[in-house]
């Protein structure tokens, strides 16, 4: 999930963007240094450091299991919410989730955010989706979603 390649940080590659003739300059000469985030093979990635079987992740995770396949395959992008169903499946840290969802373009939890706040709380105390979705509802929040088609 991380480019071990860096060689500048986030602030000296601002610099050298804003100080760049052109895009394509500054493209070609820091290339090394963009993340290359894929979402199937990140999560592929973490199911294996788990050591949890996809089909077992996904019946816990709420997700049918064409669909879990499919995103593995890189066939289909997951919501942030399928996401946030595999992260609580897999047991992630919040660290973790937050590190996975900036990398890949999705809006980090916010616990400023009530639907964020909740899922932090069962990430924090190794809640399944099941018992998430159950704390949602009774606080009157959108559940986790599943996608199927």
């Amino acid at each position: 999930m991380q480019n071990h390649n860096m060689k500048k940080n986030t602030s000296e590659l601002e610099n050298i963007l804003e100080n760049a003739a052109s895009f394509g300059d500054f493209a070609a000469e820091m290339n090394e240094e963009f993340l290359a985030a894929e979402v199937a093979r990140d999560l592929q990635e973490l199911i294996g450091a788990r050591h949890v079987k996809k089909r077992d992740l996904f019946i816990d995770a709420n997700i049918n299991e064409t669909y879990g396949y499919e995103i593995l395959n890189g066939k289909r992008y997951p919501s942030r919410d399928v996401l946030l169903s595999l992260f609580l499946s897999l047991h992630l840290t919040v660290d973790e989730v937050n590190r996975f969802l900036r990398t890949h373009g999705y809006a980090p939890l916010y616990v400023r955010k009530k639907a964020d706040a909740a899922v932090v709380y069962c990430l924090k105390h190794g809640w399944s989706v099941m018992q998430c979705n159950e704390l949602l509802y009774e606080n009157g929040l959108p559940l986790l979603r599943k996608e199927m088609t």
